[in-house]
C-alpha cells in the first residue's frame, strides 16, 4: 500500500474546486461552498478505496476513468429508496392514472421513473398497474427506469433485494409479486414484462435508448434528484421532463422538493395532501365511453380540509418533533442532512391528509442555506398558493431574490411580510418562527411572542 503523500491544505482546496467543477460537468451535482465540506469527506473514502492514492492523483483518475464519476455520485447523492416510498404519493398517483387511463382512446399507459435507483418505485408503479386491473383490461402499459448509474440500473433490472427491503405489504401481497428465496426477493416476471431498465443521464436526453418515448409519459416520478441540481442542471432536468410528458401528463417529486425550472412547461396541482405538476400545453380528449368508478379520488376530493394552520400545529407532537429536529439539524450548518428529517414528517402528515406548511418552509431554509434560490423561491411559493398567505414564505422569497441580486422584488415580499404581521400581530405566534429563527429575527420579532 503507498503511503499518503502530504499535501499543503491550500492545495487540496484547489483540488476540491476543480473535483467540484468536474463533477458538475459530468453529472449536474452542484457543490457550492457549504457543500464542500460533504465533498471532501466523500473525496477521501474514495481514496482509500483507491489504496489510499494521493489527492492529485485521484483527480487525474476522475478525468479518465467515467465510471469513478458514478461511484463518486452514489456517495454525493442521497441513494434512500424503498417500495411504494411516501404511500400517500402512490395513493393519489394511482387516483391520477386512474383518471388518465379512462381518458385514453388508445388504451396504452406509459410511465417512468426518472432518477430511479434501484428500482424499487418502478417496480411499485408496476404493481399498482396490476392492482388497478389494467392489464387485464387490454392495456399496454410500459414502464421505465432511469438512472444516472449503471451500476443501479444493473441491480433494478435483476429485481433482486434483501429480505429487509421488503414493502410494507401483508403476506399475501408479498407472495403475489415476489418469489422468496431464503433472505431475498425475487420479482416476478409479470411485473418484469413491463418494467424496463437503462443508465440515462437526464443532461443528455440523446442518451435515451427509446427515443419514441418522448412526448408519451403520463405520469413520471422524479424524486430526490432536482434538489442535488446545479441550476443549469435543473434547467436541463426540466426541459427534459417536459420532452418525455404527454400532453397533461402529471410529475411528482419527493415531498420537499419543488420544480423550480419548469414553469414555462408545467402548472402545480393539489390534490389531497399532495402537490404535483401537470404538462401545460394540449389536452386529453376524454373517452366516449363509460366512465370507471374512481374510488381513490373520490376518497381523497371527499376528505374534510384537515390541513394543520399555524395555530393548530404542536410542536411537541410526533411532527412537531420531527421538525424541531430539522431545525436543529440547519443551525449546526447541515442541511444536506435534513431531508430524511422533513420526509418521515411528510409521511406522518400524509397519513392524515395534512400538508404542513412548515414542512416545505424548512425545506425552503435548507435550500437557502445551500444557495439554491430558485429551489427556495418555488418552495415558498407553493406555500402561499397551496396552503394559504403568511408572513414568513415573503421572508424566505425576500431572501431568494436578495440571493441572486434582485434587491426591488426582496424589499417587496419583505415590505408585505411586514405589512401582515402589522396587520395580524397574532401571525407572530407562527410555529414556523420558533423552528426558524432566523426569520424570526428578519421579521424583528422574538420567537412564540405577540
Amino acid at each position: 500500500m503507498t503511503r499518503m503523500e502530504p499535501e499543503a491544505p491550500d492545495y487540496r482546496e484547489q483540488i476540491l474546486e476543480e473535483l467540484a467543477a468536474l463533477v458538475q460537468e459530468r453529472t449536474g451535482l452542484a457543490y457550492g461552498p457549504r457543500g464542500r465540506a460533504a465533498l471532501r469527506r466523500v473525496v477521501e473514502v474514495r481514496l482509500k478505496a483507491l489504496d489510499s492514492i494521493p489527492w492529485s492523483d485521484y483527480l487525474s483518475h476522475l478525468r479518465r476513468d467515467e465510471k469513478e464519476c458514478f461511484r463518486l455520485a452514489l456517495l454525493l447523492t442521497d441513494g434512500r429508496t424503498a417500495f411504494f416510498r411516501n404511500p400517500v404519493q402512490f395513493e393519489v398517483w394511482g387516483s391520477l392514472i386512474t383518471d388518465l387511463t379512462w381518458r385514453r382512446h388508445e388504451r396504452v399507459l406509459t410511465l417512468v421513473s426518472a432518477g430511479c435507483a434501484t428500482g424499487e418505485e418502478a417496480w411499485s408503479m408496476a404493481m399498482l398497474v396490476w392492482d388497478l386491473g389494467l392489464i387485464h383490461k387490454g392495456w399496454l402499459v410500459r414502464i421505465y427506469g432511469l438512472d444516472l448509474n449503471p451500476e443501479f440500473t444493473a441491480k433494478a433490472r435483476a429485481g433482486v433485494y434483501p429480505a429487509s427491503a421488503r414493502p410494507n405489504m401483508p403476506a399475501e401481497g408479498l407472495r403475489r409479486w415476489f418469489k422468496i428465496r431464503g433472505q431475498r426477493l425475487q420479482v416476478r416476471n409479470e411485473l418484469k414484462a413491463i418494467v424496463s431498465f437503462a443508465a440515462v443521464n437526464l443532461l443528455r436526453p440523446d442518451e435515451l435508448p427509446w427515443p419514441d418515448l418522448i412526448g408519451q409519459a403520463d405520469a413520471i416520478l422524479c424524486k430526490n434528484v432536482l434538489v442535488d441540481l446545479s441550476p443549469p442542471a435543473g434547467r436541463k432536468t426540466a426541459e427534459f421532463l417536459a420532452a418525455l410528458a404527454a400532453p397533461a401528463g402529471v410529475v411528482f417529486t419527493a415531498p420537499y422538493e419543488a420544480l423550480p425550472y419548469g414553469a414555462d412547461y408545467f402548472t402545480t396541482e393539489r390534490l389531497g395532501p399532495v402537490v404535483f405538476y401537470r404538462r401545460r400545453s394540449g389536452k386529453i380528449k376524454a373517452n366516449p365511453g363509460p366512465v370507471p368508478k374512481k374510488a381513490r379520488r373520490k376518497k381523497l376530493q371527499s376528505q374534510p380540509d384537515r390541513q394543520e394552520s399555524a395555530a393548530r400545529l404542536s410542536l411537541t407532537s410526533p411532527i412537531g418533533t420531527l421538525l424541531r429536529q430539522a431545525a436543529e439539524t440547519l443551525n449546526k450548518n447541515l442541511p444536506d442532512e435534513v431531508w430524511p428529517c422533513l420526509e418521515e414528517a411528510w409521511d406522518q402528515a400524509g397519513e392524515g391528509q395534512w400538508l404542513v406548511p412548515e414542512i416545505l418552509g424548512l425545506a425552503a431554509r435548507a435550500n437557502l442555506t445551500l444557495s439554491r434560490w430558485a429551489e427556495a423561491r418555488a418552495l415558498a411559493v407553493q406555500i402561499i398558493n397551496h396552503l394559504g398567505d403568511r408572513p414568513w414564505p415573503h421572508l424566505l422569497l425576500s431572501e431568494a431574490w436578495s440571493g441572486v441580486g434582485q434587491d426591488d422584488l426582496a424589499a417587496k415580499e419583505s415590505a408585505r411580510a411586514e405589512e401582515m404581521l402589522a396587520a395580524d400581530p397574532a401571525c407572530s405566534r407562527d410555529p414556523y418562527f420558533e423552528l426558524d429563527r432566523a426569520a424570526a429575527t428578519a421579521a424583528g420579532i422574538k420567537a412564540g411572542t405577540g
